[in-house]
């Protein structure tokens, strides 16, 4: 059976792959996927935290702070492979268009 932090990490990894889904994939838009992805990096690293032992006020700002940093980061590399496909794209399209 798995143990509480490695149920919390996978909920975690989830969430960080789904906030960079929705960006790489322009299902929603940048701020809406900002606040549900920071809603939930920040929650499931909270119960990572509290899982390994955390005392309550730490849990709450080591959630909210990784939750933010792995946000961010997910938001951006999701938004620069987003505009260099785009860029690939455009250029494959010129290419058959000039051909």
């Amino acid at each position: 059976m798995l143990s509480l932090t490695t149920l919390t990490t996978i909920l975690f990894s989830v969430s960080i792959i789904f906030t960079y889904l929705w960006v790489r994939l322009d299902w929603v838009t940048v701020p809406n996927a900002f606040i549900v992805g920071y809603m939930f990096n920040s929650l499931t690293f909270f119960l990572f935290a509290i899982a390994r032992g955390n005392g309550f006020t730490q849990a709450i700002f080591v959630g909210l702070l990784q939750g933010l940093i792995f946000t961010l980061a997910a938001i951006s590399m999701g938004l620069f492979f987003r505009h260099s496909a785009r860029k690939v794209m455009n250029k494959e399209q010129q290419e058959l268009d000039y051909a």
